[in-house]
């Protein structure tokens, strides 16, 4: 049986990048490529849904959403989606906040975050992207999936 590289068509610079600053990273994203442990795809047979909320969404009822469009497509009953949106003040709280950190703790609300890092502020006028898409189209790997964002 051939190795999976040699099924893939040959990689090539598109036209008018011969001569680009960026060559150097497309020629490094065309090897990581052709590895056979970590396909590389950003896209997938169905559209992905875009979305623009022109009001404050609160956080908590992000998330609801969230969740909750999540499993619909999972059950492929809704499209992926990346949601544009805006939060009132608020800090996220990653897995090494402390709250000592905070000079004000009071002054908005904190939630809790499944995320690393200490505390992030969102509010009005930081648009903020939730990206929702089924992994499982681009390979089923969260690590790849992030090194092909990091290239595209």
């Amino acid at each position: 049986m051939p190795a999976a590289s040699e099924n893939r068509p040959p990689q090539t610079t598109p036209a008018g990048l011969a001569g680009c600053v960026q060559t150097n990273k497309l020629r490094h994203f065309q090897a990581m490529a052709q590895r056979d442990d970590i396909p590389l795809t950003l896209t997938s047979p169905t559209p992905v849904a875009w979305e623009i909320s022109p009001e404050l969404v609160a956080y908590p009822e992000a998330l609801d959403r969230m969740d909750r469009h999540v499993s619909a497509i999972a059950r492929a009953e809704e499209p992926e989606r990346v949601w544009l949106l805006e939060h009132p003040p608020l800090y996220t709280a990653g897995t090494s906040a402390h709250e000592a950190d905070l000079v004000e703790p009071s002054r908005f609300p904190v939630f809790k975050a499944g995320r690393g890092g200490q505390y992030t502020y969102h509010g009005p006028g930081q648009r903020v992207a939730y990206v929702m898409l089924d992994l499982k189209r681009r390979g089923g790997d969260v690590r790849a999936f992030v090194a092909a964002l990091e290239q595209w």
